[in-house]
């Protein structure tokens, strides 16, 4: 008669730990296969999803970046920038999408190539569909690490329906309610243009110069969205605009429409421009700024809107402000961090 040997308590602990150990493992794989695991609380949110047929515009905390989601009354969305792709503030951005219920992305916006534009954008692009990319005509995309990544991610959304599109002047979507186009830069085959000067020579102007200027329309409310622009720059578009060129499609771009501003730069003093803000005096004013060693927001900068009454919201103190648009009311909230 042959005995069996048991098992040692030891192996048994072994046995048990091994199983376990797969067991998660293959838990992890399954999860990852459907939600991002370092991502994993972005997705344990509740969700508020925008279903009132108002307009919300949200400028997210990124630190010393820019990120803002806009949701239209009929749900479409749009996405400019997404940060300077650190962790933290990638987690916060798509704990964001995921709390508004954004699975897809409508129209999808890359200001700029400096990294705390582009930074989040490919974790965006990886973890959410796109229907329709606005990028930067930049023929280097080693530019910045941060645009070589966003620009390998849009290779691949595009293989997958993505539509690109360049941010330049004209571009944009209006219905009968509402809208968006980009005032700047000009069109990028334009040899004089800002795309052209950023080809040739990438300095630090004409990387700013070539960022994207964005207006939104919403009913009778409008929205300004100045990139990165120098003071050079905000100027040229305030004599276009008094020279009655500053028109897209048909369509006739009234500058002191504006209602709110997110201002150029982080607030760099190399942005300041009273000729702008005489010219659109807003209710309101959005910086989005970190820690940096900058000076931002400069003194002359915050002039330019306290000057003319406006109100002024910064994003490293009042932390994620965000604005509604309803029954033709803005309403403006903060959320400190």
């Amino acid at each position: 008669m042959v005995r069996k040997k048991k098992l040692s308590k030891r192996l048994i602990v072994i046995i048990i730990t091994a199983c376990i150990a797969v067991l998660l493992s293959a838990a992890i794989l399954i999860t990852n296969a459907f939600i991002p695991v370092k991502y994993l609380s972005a997705y344990c949110v509740s969700t508020n999803k925008n279903t009132s047929g108002d307009l919300r515009v949200t400028f997210l905390n990124v630190g010393h970046g820019d990120c803002t989601l806009v949701e239209f009354p009929d749900g479409k969305t749009l996405l400019i920038d997404g940060g300077n792709g650190r962790y933290n503030n990638n987690l916060s951005l798509l704990k964001l999408l995921n709390s508004r219920g954004v699975e897809k992305i409508d129209y999808l916006v890359c200001t700029s190539v400096r990294s705390e534009n582009c930074g989040g954008l490919a974790e965006v692009l990886k973890y959410k569909s796109v229907e329709t990319v606005f990028m930067p005509y930049c023929l280097n995309t080693y530019i910045t690490t941060e645009y070589r990544r966003f620009c390998e991610e849009v290779k691949t959304a595009s293989a997958n329906g993505t539509e690109v599109k360049y941010c330049e002047y004209g571009a944009g979507e209006f219905t009968d309610s509402y809208g968006f186009c980009f005032l700047s830069p000009s069109v990028h085959s334009n040899p004089n243009g800002e795309y052209a000067a950023l080809n040739k020579e990438p300095t630090s102007a004409n990387i700013s110069n070539s960022s994207a200027i964005i207006w939104i329309e919403c009913g009778d409310k409008a929205f300004l969205f100045l990139g990165n622009v120098l003071s050079d720059k905000q100027e040229a578009l305030c004599d276009t605009y008094k020279q009655g060129m500053l028109e897209v499609n048909g369509k006739r771009i009234h500058l002191p429409k504006c209602n709110i501003v997110k201002v150029a730069n982080h607030g760099d003093k190399s942005s300041a421009c009273s000729k702008l803000y005489d010219l659109i005096v807003p209710e309101a004013a959005i910086i989005s700024v970190g820690e940096n060693a900058r000076g931002c927001p400069a003194n002359s900068v915050i002039s330019d809107v306290l000057s003319r009454n406006g109100k002024l919201f910064r994003t490293d103190y009042d932390g994620t402000v965000s604005v509604k648009l309803s029954g033709g009311e803005l309403e403006i909230n903060k959320e400190k961090q």
